[in-house]
């Protein structure tokens, strides 16, 4: 089992290594429209900031929990 799930398993240094980088960067030098993976600046897909996905997405989301859109 341990094989199978080791190429999922971080240490702890590597674990830690992007929030210590975002905790140490100067506040805002990054910008919006990205995230942050292993360390790594990453930028959105134009998908995830379209306005139209996400009243999309909002008015779904309330219909499934039986909210009124």
């Amino acid at each position: 089992m341990l094989k199978v799930i080791r190429p999922f398993i971080r240490t702890p240094e590597k674990g830690a290594r992007t929030s210590v980088m975002l905790a140490t960067e100067p506040l805002g030098a990054v910008g919006g429209a990205r995230f942050h993976v292993d360390g790594k600046v990453k930028r959105l897909d134009d998908r995830a900031t379209d306005p139209t996905m996400a009243k999309r997405l909002w008015d779904d989301s309330a219909s499934m929990v039986g909210l009124d859109p």
